[in-house]
């Protein structure tokens, strides 16, 4: 797998933006694949480099999408139609542009403005660079490499030539521009059915507060397919950042001192990131064909690996792994994106269930399901010879797998406790004290094991460094101080500040509120505090905000 040959090359180019430079402790500098983390910069870069990516391909152009054959009409589920259609399609094989073999094609009906089309080429464009930066196979001797597969496709990646199966579908991806193998249609014209029950159509549709960004469909003759894509007209496809857009918005983050959006996977989400999705799906590109997998495939409801923290999920949960990572399709698409902004940032892109809390951790608010799951497409596969009926049922069975069956159930609080290890493999040992902050439910004690959905860790956002100097470091376990300091945290989906001049409870301060925070109990006990399986790690909590 490249580490940062593309951006070297760019570089030696000359074709870099001038004055960036690149951020570099980073992912060549891992020495531990489990702890990749350790290797991001000491120091937040003020700049990060803005690759032209002309030096990877020919660049895509709306005006070189062509239409459809006269021949080819917004439903082909008719068998004699479709029959016309491909006839005509396998004739006149037009497309200065395609994708593993298939060539970009407008409906002609399509309802795109002159700035929709122009997105969605460029969402072509940067799915082809992140394929292209992804193509090589992963190098078992750089711990970089190790921890990018073990987080995104499972610790197994290396046994049964997935890692060769993973690098060759990106390969496929990558390749065969100026073929037209097939054909990709385009469109953002909603041409779904209502549901006879609801009267609504897919673009109508909302799941867990969030619209639905569009759906794709398949089919085919002999010697023939397509591939149609609709981005729904008001859809949060439109408003995702593109993936330049994505890179300046997290340089400016980096260059105020907040490392939150570079290392946070779901920050990372982009347009062309969304598009290499659906192109993961081609016929062209997966063998054995790629898919949405479930992360439960056999635990009853039906829940979609989609998204980073079910994406890691999948690849780590026990029923999971590889053998299914390698056939879904978010499991690409944020491999090859995590390596490209872990090259670019230097810090190491985690999801948010990354070690702080069991992968299986599966309770959330609607709005982290729905900030994990912006700009969902609804994958419907073949549906030749479908009813109505049928696509209205598999229609449902995809709504089913977005929606979060698993709610944060009652009242949410903010946990704050300290705790204390003692390392006494060094001479006289070291101590090692930090505040740590939990989503618990109200009246929820957090305990020392990570093994529960009753609470989940939450990660401050900014310079570990930096952070790591609002602890101090003589704290008596037994008779803790007040968490001084200003701490940011993402709570729900929503950027919040705790604050504390450290004489009190402090204060939470989240979008459009200020909440009231409180002493733990456990606080005013100045007696042993709990123990973690060994009196070397402790732990004592001190305050309380209930959300």
């Amino acid at each position: 797998m490249r580490t940062s040959q593309i951006l070297q090359t760019l570089l030696s180019l000359g074709v870099l933006a001038s004055g960036a430079v690149i951020a570099r402790d980073g992912p060549d500098s891992v020495t531990d694949p489990e702890k990749p983390e350790a290797a991001d910069p000491a120091t937040p870069p003020k700049k990060l480099t803005k690759p032209s990516r002309g030096e990877l391909g020919t660049r895509f152009e709306v005006k070189d999408v062509p239409t459809v054959p006269d021949a080819c009409t917004e439903d082909l589920r008719d068998e004699a139609k479709l029959k016309k259609c491909g006839e005509e399609a396998k004739n006149k094989r037009d497309g200065a542009i395609a994708f593993s073999g298939g060539a970009f094609k407008w409906m002609k009906d399509n309802q795109c403005t002159e700035s929709q089309k122009a997105q969605m080429i460029t969402a072509a464009w940067d799915a082809h660079t992140l394929a292209v930066y992804a193509d090589t196979i992963a190098d078992d001797h750089k711990a970089r490499d190790i921890a990018l597969f073990k987080t995104w496709m499972g610790p197994d990646y290396q046994k049964n030539d997935y890692k060769k199966r993973i690098s060759e579908n990106f390969k496929r991806a990558a390749g065969q521009q100026g073929s037209n193998a097939f054909d990709i249609w385009l469109s953002c014209k909603d041409t779904s059915k209502p549901d006879p029950q609801t009267g609504k159509k897919t673009c109508d549709l909302e799941i867990n507060g969030k619209s639905v960004g569009g759906y794709a469909v398949t089919g085919g003759i002999p010697g023939w397919r397509y591939y149609y894509i609709t981005m729904c007209p008001n859809g949060p496809f439109w408003t995702t950042l593109s993936f330049d857009a994505k890179i300046l918005e997290i340089e400016k983050e980096l260059a105020k001192g907040e490392t939150d959006h570079a290392q946070r996977a779901v920050w990372h989400k982009n347009q062309g990131q969304t598009f290499l999705h659906e192109m993961m799906h081609l016929d062209a590109v997966g063998n054995p064909h790629i898919n949405d997998e479930l992360v439960n495939k056999d635990e009853g409801k039906r829940l979609w690996a989609y998204g980073p923290d079910k994406v890691y999920q999948l690849a780590k949960h026990s029923k999971g792994g590889a053998e299914r990572a390698s056939v879904n399709a978010d499991s690409y698409a944020w491999l090859a994106n995590s390596e490209f902004f872990w090259d670019l940032t230097g810090y190491f892109p985690r999801p948010d269930n990354y070690k702080g809390s069991p992968p299986e951790f599966t309770t959330y608010s609607d709005k982290e399901v729905a900030l994990q799951q912006s700009g969902m497409i609804l994958d419907f596969g073949d549906i030749s010879g479908l009813s109505e009926t049928d696509l209205h049922t598999r229609r449902q069975t995809l709504v089913d797998g977005f929606t979060n069956h698993n709610p944060q159930e009652g009242p949410r609080a903010l946990s704050i406790v300290l705790r204390q290890v003692i390392n006494t493999s060094i001479g006289a040992g070291t101590v090692g004290n930090k505040w740590r902050f939990y989503n618990t439910k109200q009246n929820t004690r957090v305990e020392c094991d990570k093994d529960s959905n009753l609470w989940r860790e939450i990660i401050p956002r900014g310079d570990p460094h930096e952070l790591e100097k609002l602890t101090p470091s003589d704290v008596d376990i037994r008779n803790i101080p007040w968490p001084g300091g200003i701490f940011k945290l993402t709570i729900d989906g929503e950027d919040c500040e705790y604050k504390c001049d450290g004489k009190g409870e402090g204060r939470l301060f989240c979008p459009g509120r200020e909440i009231t925070c409180h002493e733990d109990p456990e606080k005013k006990k100045t007696g042993d505090p709990r123990t973690c399986g060994s009196s070397r790690e402790m732990i004592h909590a001190a305050v309380v905000c209930d959300l």
